[in-house]
């Protein structure tokens, strides 16, 4: 085998790890989610919704930046959501750094496409980049819907944080907001039964 295909070999057995990081979000049958978990879901909303959106994104851009958007995590490890500013900070410089050992593995060309589409999800800035964020946002949203809301409850988390998270990503896109708002329905019954049970 060629020096490029045994790098590419390397690598894909490297991010079996990926699939062992743990999130802080419940799966229906009470086993936290993992991060292939998540990012197969979130590739199963963009699936659905193709149609719907085809036209607004670039839908082969989307599906790759899903697939890449949180694999650093399996150096830097999953970060709770609901954190404060300093947490972040240090998640962020932690993703940096293994965004560079972890794309370094593979051939240039191909370690650099990947790092870009990864540094372009994390900028936000373009409609792709903020379209993922709102379906990131989205699952997650979801997979609180589904396991009754426990981790907001294990972690104190407010109706308004849950609410208000990623909001402006959700608000990047017609479909992300009626999706979102349909969701919000379900998340504030889940609180005010919460409320009810206190």
């Amino acid at each position: 085998m060629d020096e490029r295909k045994t790098k590419i070999i390397a690598f894909l057995r490297e991010i079996d790890k990926f699939k062992f990081i743990i999130r802080e979000i419940y799966r229906t049958d009470d086993k936290k989610e993992t991060n292939s978990d998540h990012v197969w879901h979130i590739a199963m909303f963009l699936l659905l919704f193709e149609k719907d959106v085809a036209e607004r994104v670039d839908i082969l851009k989307c599906f790759k930046m899903i697939l890449i958007h949180d694999i650093v995590e399996m150096y830097a490890g999953d970060t709770f959501a609901f954190v404060d500013a300093d947490a972040k900070k240090e998640k962020e410089v932690q993703e940096i750094k293994a965004a560079e050992k972890l794309f370094g593995q593979l051939p240039e060309d191909l370690g650099e496409e990947i790092h870009n589409l990864w540094k372009e999800y994390e900028a936000a800035e373009t409609k792709e980049a903020r379209f993922v964020k709102g379906l990131d946002r989205l699952q997650a949203f979801n997979q609180n819907i589904i396991s009754n809301g426990r981790i907001w409850w294990e972690r104190n988390v407010t109706f308004d944080k849950a609410k208000d998270y990623k909001q402006e990503f959700i608000n990047s896109d017609e479909l992300l907001t009626e999706v979102y708002n349909d969701m919000l329905e379900e998340v504030k019954k889940i609180f005010d039964d919460k409320n009810k049970q206190s």
